[in-house]
């Protein structure tokens, strides 16, 4: 199994991002808890990116479930989020839109309204802000609906060949 190195090296870019936002206090992130645990779970997070042409669907899941529990966890409707998970949670997203075949496609509607209730039932709850929750959610959406796009179009342009 070859991995694309533009995939490999969005991955090192996120884990990168990642890190960066551990030791660089003036980010304004919330990492609670150790250091060197934040700093190994940044770079998990990063892993799945790497195959997200290759198991489009596989990595949205292997990427989101894990991160999504982290999230709920540990974050409060207060905290500063990272921008590493949000912008790779984008990136797998659209993955799954543009790669995953139509006959799939189910499981990656599934994991999306997995995602979607978690946050809403969470913004309910109180646990999340609505300024954390309504972005996200707007952003993932737009971005699955341009991998979708961008999929319908590779196959006109696969068909007028």
């Amino acid at each position: 199994m070859k991995i694309p190195w533009t995939d490999a090296a969005l991955a090192l870019a996120f884990a990168a991002l990642g890190e960066c936002e551990i030791v660089i206090s003036s980010l304004n992130t919330d990492f609670p808890g150790p250091r060197w645990i934040n700093q190994v779970w940044v770079v998990l997070m990063a892993l799945p990116v790497m195959f997200r042409r290759r198991f489009p669907a596989a990595a949205l899941v292997a990427f989101w479930l894990p991160v999504q529990v982290w999230l709920d966890i540990v974050y409060n409707a207060h905290s500063n989020l990272p921008l590493e998970p949000f912008i790779a949670l984008l990136v797998v997203s659209y993955s799954a839109a543009a790669y995953v075949e139509a006959e799939r496609l189910w499981v990656v509607y599934a994991v999306l309204a997995l995602l979607y209730s978690s946050e809403i039932a969470l913004l309910v709850a109180g646990r999340k802000g609505l300024g954390n929750v309504t972005p996200g959610l707007v952003m993932i959406t737009l971005t699955f609906a341009i991998g979708r796009a961008m999929r319908s179009r590779r196959g006109e342009a696969r068909e007028l060949r």
